[in-house]
C-alpha cells in the first residue's frame, strides 16, 4: 500500500499480437427512394392482380346468367321423358295391332280350313 492508503495496482504491458477482431455488421438503411419504388412495384403488381380478379368475376356471372336454372333443367327432363315415352308408346300399340291382326288371320285360316276339311267329308 501507498502512503496515502490507496493500494498500488501493478500496471499491465501487453507485449505481442493483438487479437483480431471481427469488423461489425452495419445494417444498410433503406434507401428512400429504392424503397419507394419497390413499394410503388408491389401497389402495381396488386391492382394488376384485382382487376384481373374482377374481369374473371365478371365473366362467371355472365357464364351464370347464361346457364339453365333448375326449373328449367325439370322441364327439358319432363319434356324428354314425354317424348321417349309416347314413341315407345306408339310403337308398342303398332306392334300389339299387328300381332292381333295376324293372330285373326291366323285364326281365321285355321277356321277356313277346318271348314274345307269338314266338307270334304260330306
Amino acid at each position: 500500500m501507498s502512503s496515502n492508503g490507496k493500494l498500488e495496482q501493478t500496471k499491465l504491458n501487453f507485449k505481442g499480437k493483438k487479437p483480431e477482431t471481427k469488423p461489425a455488421n452495419k445494417k444498410q438503411r433503406a434507401d428512400s427512394s429504392n424503397s419507394t419504388n419497390t413499394d410503388m412495384d408491389d401497389l402495381s403488381n396488386i391492382n394488376t392482380l384485382l382487376e384481373n380478379m374482377t374481369e374473371g368475376l365478371a365473366e362467371l356471372r355472365e357464364d351464370f346468367k347464361s346457364m339453365l336454372k333448375r326449373e328449367e333443367i325439370e322441364d327439358l327432363i319432363k319434356n324428354t321423358v314425354s317424348t321417349i315415352m309416347n314413341k315407345i308408346e306408339i310403337t308398342m300399340i303398332k306392334t300389339i295391332e299387328e300381332r292381333i291382326k295376324f293372330d285373326i288371320f291366323d285364326n281365321i285360316n285355321d277356321t277356313i280350313s277346318d271348314f274345307r276339311n269338314r266338307t270334304r267329308k260330306f
